[in-house]
């Protein structure tokens, strides 16, 4: 039995368009955690979580790196960057 849900808040700041596309952060946050916790979690099922998204917009200016073709993340759609996970346990590679 479940007195009160767990809850996850999701906080920081992100890019909600670029070039006229809408991206729904609130959405991907929600969706890439509940993935997390089925396979990281065995036993906590995602649907009985409350999440509350805080995730402000970020700054216009930073949109300018998904126009970078020749940098790393310039390569990159919104939609990828956003998957790229932060583990600060582990490096990554681009």
């Amino acid at each position: 039995m479940i007195l009160k849900p767990m809850r996850i808040i999701f906080g920081d700041r992100a890019t909600f368009e670029v070039e006229n596309e809408f991206i729904d952060v609130n959405t991907i946050a929600i969706g890439a955690a509940k993935e997390w916790i089925k396979e990281n979690l065995r036993f906590v099922n995602g649907d009985s979580i409350h999440y509350q998204v805080e995730i402000a917009r970020g700054s216009a200016e930073l949109t300018d790196i998904f126009k970078r073709k020749n940098a790393i993340l310039g390569a990159m759609t919104p939609r990828q960057l956003l998957d790229i996970p932060h583990d600060p346990h582990r490096e990554h590679s681009a």
